[in-house]
């Protein structure tokens, strides 16, 4: 227990080295552990170690062939892998059993998005902030996707209300700046 709340926590914290020895720690103890297992994959995909993280995700599959979580991970990896179509193909599997899922809506859209099906991506976002209009993440993917559109004046309608109510929100402090870049704009 407590070398997985050290994994944890170092990784919650951005330490991934540190996360990945105490997770391959507690799995040369507990080699089964599907806590662990996900956890360890989970750092080492945010490590940009994509294909040990996928022989992970798979080896907790092949132990339970319906772990969601595992499903996820394998979606999210072929994302930032930049293997958009097979992403596609995951998450639209995921989503047919869960439509209404807005974490998988919203990684969806982010691969609609990466794929530059921007019109696609839209109605996503727009479809999650109809039922939870204070989704950050949902506001922020908007946000970036009407601006990869060209919709620059929208773009910063939406970063300008994030950071109305989270003046220190770090991601909509950079969109903002990048928005107002591309507009030609002087920054201050």
């Amino acid at each position: 227990v407590a070398l997985l709340g050290a994994a944890q926590t170092s990784g919650w914290a951005g330490q991934f080295d540190r996360a990945i020895v105490f997770y391959e720690r507690l799995l040369t103890h507990h080699t089964h552990s599907v806590e662990g297992l996900l956890g360890l994959a989970s750092v080492l995909a945010w490590n940009d170690e994509f294909e040990r993280s996928m022989d992970i995700y798979k080896r907790v599959l092949a132990m339970d062939g319906n772990n969601r979580e595992a499903k996820i991970g394998i979606a999210r990896v072929y994302g930032w892998q930049g293997k958009l179509q097979e992403a596609r193909q995951q998450y639209e599997m995921l989503l047919a059993e869960t439509p209404k899922d807005r974490i998988l809506l919203v990684d969806y859209a982010k691969v609609l998005a990466w794929s530059e099906e921007y019109a696609a991506a839209i109605k996503i976002y727009d479809q999650v902030l109809a039922a939870d209009r204070d989704n950050t993440e949902a506001r922020l993917g908007l946000a970036r996707v009407v601006a990869w559109n060209g919709d620059l004046d929208r773009a910063e309608q939406i970063y300008d209300a994030i950071l109305e109510e989270q003046p220190r929100n770090r991601d909509a402090v950079m969109g903002k700046i990048q928005i107002i870049h591309w507009g030609g704009r002087p920054l201050g």
